[in-house]
């Protein structure tokens, strides 16, 4: 591996390191040397095929990529696909299932009301 004119090293390739090698390759049209322990990109975040049954599991437990950015939506979609995915937290409490965070459904559930308040439109 030819090491001439080589400013920037990175070590680790996980989400952090991974762009900002990128960021200085594409926008600074600098040669960049990644070093990372493990044999692919992606930090803790990568996946696999698994050769049995053809289904994709994440390597080192499930992670979930969330953001209110479009700017980074579109920044990250441009390296890699995802699965749609809505995540839902509940509790139970003597046998009943509840919303959580707390909202107000959680609260009309538990006391067994409906929601009175209404919206006023136009203010």
């Amino acid at each position: 591996m030819d090491l001439t004119n080589l400013k920037y090293l990175i070590v680790g390739s996980g989400f952090f390191g991974s762009v900002i090698a990128e960021r200085i390759a594409n926008d600074r049209k600098e040669r960049v040397l990644i070093i990372d322990k493990r044999d692919h990109f992606g930090g803790n975040s990568t996946s696999e095929i698994d050769c049995e049954t053809g289904i994709e599991y994440h390597k080192y437990g499930t992670h979930i990529f969330h953001t209110s950015s479009e700017k980074v939506w579109n920044y990250v979609n441009k390296f890699t696909s995802f699965n749609g995915y809505r995540h839902q937290v509940l509790s139970m409490y003597r046998n009943k299932v509840y919303q959580m965070p707390i909202n107000l459904e959680t609260i009309n559930s538990f006391y067994g009301t409906r929601n009175k308040f209404k919206t006023i439109r136009g203010r």
